[in-house]
């Protein structure tokens, strides 16, 4: 009579609990790496405020509260830590690769560099309607004959020159050049901005614009590729008018979008550049839309322009640089890898019972597969949970932002849907593993080769607005890159509160696409499932070849008689066998013959037939397969005590392994007491014991404890 369930549980999880309490030390090292991690990033944040702190003088944001007029170029000149209530405005301009790498040679047709040796800003221009499109591109550029001035409160009079700006020389604000179809000498252009308290002065040079014809669109994408990749002869931007007329404006522009990464406004901000990050600029493109579109209006004869006078920022509350947080700013990594320690506790402790047989043992002992997963499941969510709070006491403790400013039960929420997929996902790769050395090597190859994946592959993806959300949500399928997500999304709320003013991760802010929180809790929840749902198919018939092998195998017995369909085999086969071996041993053919005539006529009195029971084991190294068994018949009769001798490498071992489940059959099957080793294994084990011919304690376990937990 088999256990109860209460029973089956209580010996399953003191089981566990005694596997724990033997790996003492494993377990210490486990549970103090969080501990060490907290305390060594916690202290050295300490010591970074108390330094800071030191060093910190008062600031003066008087120049926050300027009156400065409407039509004035530049504005205050004011510290980040200072509000922002009115930001300043600046002439909009087009950004063009730096001259280095604009120089004539081996690049597109039609690559020049003006008289005065600056390289020309090159556009390249496509359409349907060529004879609109090259009217429209001389159009492009406004005309200027003479240097012009230009005071600092009079922003719209730069709205009629196309001013252009080098990434990375001047900041985003400023121009360094502006451009003309064709430069004549001594043209320049000299405008005055308010910084601060003082009225500067910038003198800019001309250079040529060079509007040029591609064919086709796709010639524009080669040169585009060609020039970025290349670093030599770029292009500034492409135009593609596509069906445009004196009718429709329709307009694709093509622009590059790595100049985000530059200076913010010419202010590097030190605390990113100390951690090898910079903040987004934004990219200067409306100009280039602008130039468009007045090209257009110019063309259609109505006398109508669209001025184009300054961009300026949002206006911002004091950012505030006095505290500095470390434990956001060392990034994702440290508490992914934190996060993943467990999988290789997990995966070698469920590739352990099954190298041990253990799992096969308890079957014997009643307890079945789904208890098994069960128990196991709801103890290695226990285990990861205590572990996940202990890590989030200690950070804490040792004032993490990354902890304190989030929602803590937003935190609790997505790290328990991932510790359920990190269990899943190890079921489902402990079917692949049956040597537990193997698995942990594999479980910390993992952990580490995938965190470091993340943040050096994953994270660019994350940051960059011109990926596809739907590419970021294909990786996310990855387990890792899903935490990953989580994680970084936490760290830059935490990171954000120190910056501006509003909260850390809250509840509201799932139902932000741009964060992606509510599609990651998404994904980990449908894995999740399809995981386990796996992992219980894969543990079951070991491959998804064999659960089809033996899906159709059970349909074909319902179907036909499986024992009268394995006789006429048996019998065919003793046919073939006498016809051919006629000095074969009386005593094995009438043992096949007596196994052919159990088989057609069943008889309760013999407990095991073995009907054509063959092993193989593939090659390896290059050597021939081994045959284990070859093709036996077997009948063992109720009450017999059977004993089976040989030498080494016989088949014994092989045999009563095939018997007893823990080695799959090549071909031919057993019956015990009338179920098919194939099919019935399960109900097998309730009526069976076995006694392994190898080590059958378990190696952290006592043989005492051994015997108490399957006793």
């Amino acid at each position: 009579m088999g256990s109860s369930s209460l029973q089956q549980t209580n010996a399953l999880f003191r089981k566990n609990l005694v596997i724990q309490r033997r790996a003492c030390k494993t377990n210490c090292c486990l549970i103090l790496f969080p501990l060490i991690l907290c305390a060594g990033i916690g202290g050295l944040q300490i010591a970074i405020n108390r330094a800071v702190k030191r060093d910190t003088t008062p600031l003066n944001c008087s120049c926050s509260n300027a009156v400065v007029p409407a039509n004035t170029t530049g504005g205050p000149a004011c510290s980040d830590d200072c509000p922002q209530p009115r930001a300043s405005k600046w002439p909009p301009v087009v950004q063009i690769p730096p001259s280095s790498t604009s120089q004539f040679g081996g690049g597109p047709p039609g690559a020049s560099c003006g008289s005065l040796g600056l390289c020309a800003a090159k556009f390249l221009v496509t359409g349907t309607n060529q004879s609109f499109v090259g009217s429209a591109m001389d159009n492009m550029i406004p005309v200027h004959d003479a240097s012009v001035n230009v005071s600092a409160d009079d922003i719209s009079a730069l709205a009629d020159f196309v001013l252009a700006s080098y990434p990375g020389y001047s900041g985003s604000s400023l121009a360094d050049s502006f451009l003309q179809n064709k430069c004549t000498p001594n043209l320049t252009l000299s405008y005055s901005f308010v910084h601060g308290n003082e009225i500067e002065t910038r003198d800019v040079d001309c250079t040529e614009g060079l509007m040029l014809w591609r064919d086709s669109s796709w010639l524009i994408s080669d040169d585009l590729y060609s020039g970025y990749t290349n670093r030599s002869n770029e292009i500034a931007a492409a135009y593609d008018f596509l069906s445009s007329d004196q009718g429709n404006f329709n307009l694709i522009i093509s622009y590059n979008s790595t100049y985000e990464f530059d200076a913010y406004n010419g202010l590097p901000i030190p605390v990113f550049q100390f951690f090898g990050g910079n903040i987004p600029r934004l990219l200067q493109v409306p100009r280039l839309t602008n130039m468009a579109s007045n090209a257009y209006l110019r063309l259609i004869g109505n006398g109508l322009k669209i001025s184009f006078d300054f961009v300026k920022e949002m206006p911002r509350a004091g950012r505030s640089w006095g505290t500095f947080d470390l434990t956001s700013m060392i990034g994702p990594l440290p508490y992914v890898l934190t996060i993943q320690l467990l999988f290789p506790v997990i995966l070698t402790n469920i590739v352990y019972e099954k190298q041990k047989k253990l799992r096969i043992m308890m079957k014997m002992h009643g307890l079945g597969d789904l208890p098994y997963w069960t128990i196991s499941y709801c103890y290695f969510i226990l285990l990861s949970m205590l572990y996940l709070l202990s890590f989030m006491v200690f950070g804490t403790v040792f004032g993490f932002t990354f902890f304190r400013l989030n929602s803590y039960g937003v935190q609790f929420v997505f790290y328990l849907a991932y510790m359920s997929l990190q269990i899943s996902f190890a079921f489902l790769m402990a079917t692949c593993f049956s040597n537990v050395r193997t698995a942990a090597v594999t479980g910390y190859f993992y952990v580490f080769g995938s965190g470091l994946i993340a943040d050096y592959f994953f994270k660019p993806y994350i940051e960059d607005i011109f990926i596809s959300r739907s590419w970021i949500i294909l990786l996310e399928l990855f387990p890792p890159f899903s935490l990953y997500r989580i994680v970084y999304e936490f760290s830059q709320s935490a990171l954000l509160v120190s910056q501006i003013d509003r909260t850390g991760m809250q509840w509201s802010d799932l139902n932000d696409p741009k964060n992606g929180m509510a599609s990651v809790l998404t994904i980990m929840v449908l894995e999740w499932i399809l995981f386990l749902l796996l992992s219980f198919y894969l543990d079951h018939f070991g491959s998804f070849q064999s659960g089809i092998r033996k899906a159709v195998l059970l349909l074909h017995s319902r179907r036909a008689g499986n024992r009268s369909q394995s006789a006429q085999q048996q019998t065919t086969q003793i046919q073939e066998f006498n016809a051919s071996v006629e000095m074969e041993r009386t005593d094995v053919i009438k043992e096949r013959v007596m196994v052919g005539q159990l088989l057609q006529e069943p008889n309760g009195s013999y407990s095991v037939i073995c009907d054509n029971l063959k092993k193989v084991y593939p090659g390896k190294d290059g050597n021939s397969k081994k045959i284990a068994v070859r093709e036996l018949s077997l009948s063992m009769a109720r009450g017999q005590c059977f004993g089976v001798l040989g030498p080494n490498g016989a088949g014994k071992t092989t045999l009563i392994n095939m018997l007893t489940g823990f080695t799959k059959p090549t071909s031919g099957t057993a019956y015990i007491e009338g179920m098919d080793i194939r099919l019935d294994m399960d109900k097998i084990y309730t009526g069976i014991g076995v006694c392994p011919q190898h080590e059958y304690f378990l190696i952290s376990l006592t043989q005492i404890i051994s015997s108490f937990i399957l006793g």
